[in-house]
């Protein structure tokens, strides 16, 4: 049967539901949502998880990332797919609701030398300006805090 996960793009600054097969052609689905060819995991919490980009650094400069509150990871660029994992350890809807996941993500965009935005998901246009150091600390505490 098919699942229901959440495609994170920062380029948009949108977060949609997409749907996803369980056939073997899962992986070239995950691929092309990405837009890339090898993709690594990053924990949202203990169920869920989000597909990146692994090369989402190396390919040419990068300006907007997304960081989702709360977790242990910082921000990743490009694109992310958030699934959740079954009892055997495959893909399964998330167990994160959408408004819960959008409530929870920031998008990040990097415009120049240690200047950068921050924006909540939920008001993406309602940027505050910071530097990378606020940046971190402000991730950092909220997975700490």
């Amino acid at each position: 049967g098919a699942i229901t996960a959440f495609l994170i793009d920062a380029n948009t600054r949108t977060i949609e539901p997409v749907t996803l097969t369980r056939k073997p052609t899962a992986l070239a689905e995950i691929y092309q949502l990405l837009g890339c060819s090898v993709i690594t995991t990053a924990p949202l919490n203990s169920i869920d998880s989000i597909y990146v980009d692994d090369e989402g650094l190396i390919n040419g400069p990068v300006y907007n990332f997304f960081a989702v509150l709360g977790s242990s990871h910082e921000p990743i660029a490009g694109r992310g797919l958030v699934v959740g994992i079954d009892s055997d350890g495959n893909d399964a809807t998330p167990a994160i609701t959408l408004g819960d996941l959008r409530a929870r993500v920031v998008f990040v965009e990097h415009l120049m030398r240690d200047l950068w935005t921050v924006a909540p998901a939920l008001k993406p246009f309602q940027a505050k300006m910071t530097s990378l150091a606020n940046l971190t600390a402000g991730l950092s505490a909220q997975v700490s805090g």
